[in-house]
């Protein structure tokens, strides 16, 4: 992705002079993330990427959850003779903004980011402190329509969007 023009012979690929474009606004190239659960993928993940990725999709999921996932991490990275700091912690996660009065905000235990917008910035600052400097969120939208999707997202990016800008790794 470096030079627009590609020749690559493999194993199992063979091209010659093939164009890649646009060339990515990254230097030298975009930031390669993996998701990944098993173990094994933590050698791959510490050699060749830039950022972890779980999935943060279960409703009573924890910011620490994939401390098994980051310690084989950075026992490779060490291996390896890479920084921990190479490695960004991010997550793809669903979220769904709710009144106060509403049974996602009073839920014992509270859903993963699910309630009132105060709730999900305390979400936020969890997973943040335990070192996750991006997280991905997708609405969720019982009524599956366009028009809960937009309020949803609009409710974020009013609410949410502002004070989580504040909150630092």
């Amino acid at each position: 992705w470096r030079e627009g023009i590609v020749t690559f012979h493999g194993e199992y690929f063979n091209f010659s002079k093939m164009g890649i474009f646009p060339l990515p606004v990254s230097r030298p190239r975009p930031p390669i993330i993996i998701g990944a659960t098993a173990l094994s993928s933590a050698r791959l993940l510490a050699r060749r990427a830039d950022g972890f990725m779980p999935l943060l999709t279960r409703a009573l999921c924890q910011p620490t959850d994939q401390d098994h996932m980051r310690d084989e991490i950075c026992a490779e990275l060490e291996r390896v003779g890479r920084a921990k700091s190479e490695i960004m912690m991010t997550g793809l996660t669903s979220f769904r903004v709710t009144k106060a009065s509403d049974e996602e905000s009073q839920r014992k235990p509270r859903w993963n980011f699910g309630g009132t917008p105060d709730q999900i910035l305390e979400d936020l600052a969890k997973y943040a402190a335990h070192g996750y400097g991006m997280l991905i969120m997708a609405p969720i939208c019982p009524s599956r329509t366009y028009a809960e999707f937009q309020e949803q997202a609009e409710w974020f990016g009013r609410e949410i969007m502002p004070e989580a800008k504040k909150i630092t790794v």
